[in-house]
């Protein structure tokens, strides 16, 4: 329905605490009144969740695939911020090398 916006989330499995989303409002789904439709990858921004201090994506010994335990990082601040800003952060910000957004309207029923 117009006025309708999409969130989403998907972790960078490599990092500490880091995901992909849209800015805080998420994405509009309409415009002008109609659907929008196709790659949507440039909304999308690699977050800092602000919960464990980060470690080179790949390497830390406190990400996910290597973690021991569950909440075994150092914390951090709790502040979620842009990538782009944090240690590390500016090399892995290139969504569209990472992956593609595309959406599609669904067709209502009854309609062609």
């Amino acid at each position: 329905m117009p006025g309708d916006r999409l969130s989403l989330t998907t972790m960078m499995g490599q990092s500490n605490d880091w995901f992909y989303g849209p800015n805080e409002s998420g994405i509009t789904l309409f415009e002008n009144g109609k659907a929008i439709s196709g790659d949507i990858t440039s909304q999308m921004i690699l977050w800092d969740a602000g919960t464990e201090v980060n470690q080179e994506p790949g390497i830390g010994p406190d990400q996910g695939p290597r973690q021991k335990a569950p909440n075994t990082g150092e914390a951090e601040n709790g502040v979620v911020r842009n990538a782009k800003d944090v240690k590390y952060g500016s090399a892995y910000t290139k969504v569209s090398s990472v992956m593609r957004v595309t959406i599609k309207p669904a067709q209502m029923p009854g309609s062609n």
